[in-house]
């Protein structure tokens, strides 16, 4: 045994702690993972051809299938019935085919077969509501009403617009299911304001009259686009009373772009004698400023507008019409002092009677009025022609006609004259005209006036109005 202090390491067994590590014991780096296998080119090939395979046969199939709807096509295309009988063979989902033969079964008397044809081109393209809607109308005619509904409410939810709307309620008014038709001629003039006028023909031819309110409250959707489109409606039809049962709807939502159909609004309702509701119109456009011009009152005024002529004759309304009269000018023209005033020029061409200037006057039937105004003349005889009458609003008969106006040559000359108003009217049309006078002839001059203003001076006592 070795006397010395080496401790011989067993075979298999590490050093106690301390003693150094023999050779056989030494750290040794970790093995490297080995590479992963490389995938064969042969594998990959053949992975990529498989591929490319099934891309070639999917075009072929989508090529075949393109050859098969032209070939159809091009049969269809001919139009006799065996070539679109081929047509709808070869390619079953070809909807145009089925609804060619389904036009030549009908034309034939073979309507069952063309109802199965329409059923076929509907399910070839079962999201077009227009096959479909083929379809629900052959079904009608074949007595399948209720099939018939199913179709065209399907088509209806396919296709949101206003024709698959327009054809339920066509449908439903044809198949007396009135309570059915207003919903979908709503929904119809909801989708499509601009047709409001063929949506509303239907309605008026179908009820008429009677049933004006009914046709506001059940078909007109309560919009400003859809108010304003129906009253347009109503204003081009001449419907008075349904205009007025229209105007509360209408009055709120106004902007300038409406005063000239309120314009003809108020002019119908004068036409129809409802006076109070002509004034309540213009006194709308009057508070909003669409009308430079101050509202009017029947029963404490004022009557007349714009008798100042600061504004400019507008021809709207209750403002001063100004007629065609050949041989007279008419323009508003400033004075010295910022007034205005009105100046008619007579050429010696005009007629022998010439309407000048026209206004209409809401007033309070059975009363005294005066008008009042100032006028001057240039290069006018003493008898000028010139002169008013006052008619009644509604049978344009005189009620007033004082004598021809004197002339006033280079001063202001203020005068009036009163009448009383019939006891039945609260319209009256006041009218500046020109009327040659017997034995003169037809004047040339110059007549200006301003300040006009129309003032009620008392009640007429009973025996007096009744006169």
């Amino acid at each position: 045994m070795s006397s010395t202090s080496e401790v011989s390491a067993l075979p298999g067994k590490p050093p106690a702690a301390g003693q150094e590590f023999p050779a056989a014991f030494e750290p040794r780096t970790p093995p490297r993972p080995k590479p992963a296998p490389r995938p064969s080119p042969y594998a990959v090939n053949a992975k990529t051809s498989a591929f490319a395979a099934l891309v070639l046969l999917a075009c072929l199939f989508g090529l075949g299938q393109l050859v098969r709807r032209a070939t159809a096509e091009s049969w269809a295309a001919r139009g006799d019935r065996e070539s679109v009988e081929r047509a709808t063979g070869w390619t079953s989902g070809n909807s145009a085919a089925w609804l060619k033969l389904a036009s030549l079964q009908s034309h034939e008397g073979e309507d069952a077969e063309a109802v199965e044809s329409l059923r076929r081109a509907a399910a070839a393209l079962p999201f077009d509501p227009a096959p479909r809607r083929e379809f629900a109308l052959a079904l009608e005619q074949a007595g399948k009403i209720e099939e018939a509904s199913v179709q065209l409410r399907e088509a209806a939810g396919l296709d949101r617009s206003f024709v698959s709307r327009w054809t339920l309620a066509n449908f439903y008014l044809r198949t007396g299911q009135t309570e059915e038709f207003w919903p979908w001629i709503r929904q119809a003039i909801e989708f499509d304001p601009a047709r409001l006028p063929l949506a509303m023909d239907l309605c008026w031819r179908a009820f008429g009259a009677p049933d004006g309110e009914r046709i506001l409250e059940l078909a007109i959707p309560d919009t400003p686009d859809a108010n304003r489109a129906y009253f347009a409606y109503l204003l081009d039809s001449e419907r008075v009373e349904p205009m007025r049962n229209m105007w509360p709807r209408v009055e709120p939502d106004l902007t300038a772009a409406d005063v000239p159909n309120v314009a003809l609004y108020l002019d119908r309702l004068l036409l129809a004698d409802y006076v109070e509701d002509a004034v309540e119109a213009w006194n709308r456009l009057s508070e909003r400023d669409f009308v430079p011009l101050e509202p009017l009152s029947i029963e404490e005024g004022p009557y007349l507008t714009n008798g100042d002529f600061v504004e400019r004759v507008s021809g709207l309304g209750f403002d001063w019409k100004i007629p065609r009269a050949e041989g007279v000018g008419r323009r508003q023209v400033p004075g010295d002092n910022g007034e205005y005033f009105l100046e008619v020029v007579l050429s010696g061409g005009q007629a022998e009677y010439t309407p000048v200037i026209i206004q209409m006057l809401p007033i309070g039937p059975g009363r005294r009025y005066a008008l009042i105004y100032e006028y001057l003349t240039q290069q006018l005889p003493a008898e000028t022609g010139i002169g008013w009458v006052i008619r009644d609003g509604r049978t344009e008969q005189p009620v007033a006609t004082p004598p021809p106006l004197e002339n006033a040559e280079d001063f202001w000359y203020e005068t009036s004259f009163s009448f009383d108003a019939p006891a039945d009217s609260r319209l009256l049309q006041l009218e500046l005209k020109y009327e040659r006078v017997p034995g003169t002839a037809r004047e040339r001059g110059r007549f200006l006036m301003r300040n006009v203003r129309l003032e009620a001076l008392a009640e007429l006592a009973d025996d007096e109005a009744a006169k």
